[in-house]
């Protein structure tokens, strides 16, 4: 993923790693080291994206690199990682996650 300035490339913003293949579509590795330090938390305050800690984050060296997806109208699953759209069905009991993830936990229940 690129940050564009106007029509130049401002930035690498991802990063991929063989973890990558693992992610659920729409979430990337960010790249928030080196000249990139600090671009995270500016993302995030500007609302452009939003962080998947669930997922975790993938170490190579001396550097972390945590897992983002783009941000929307939608929320991320507390429990698989997945972007999902809040149904306005949703129960108290399961807010934070997806439907597949509400509808496993509410039978279990």
């Amino acid at each position: 993923m690129l940050l564009r300035q106007h029509t130049q490339a401002f930035a690498t913003l991802s990063v991929w790693f063989p973890e990558t293949a693992d992610l659920p579509p729409g979430c990337f590795y960010l790249k928030d080291w080196s000249e990139n330090a600090g671009i995270a938390e500016a993302l995030k305050q500007a609302g452009i994206i939003v962080p998947v800690t669930v997922l975790g984050f993938v170490k190579s060296g001396f550097i972390r690199a945590s897992v983002y997806r783009l941000a929307g109208g939608d929320h991320t699953c507390d429990q698989c990682g997945q972007a999902y759209e809040l149904p306005s069905f949703q129960q108290p009991e399961v807010d934070g996650l997806c439907p597949e993830c509400a509808a496993k936990k509410m039978s279990n229940v």
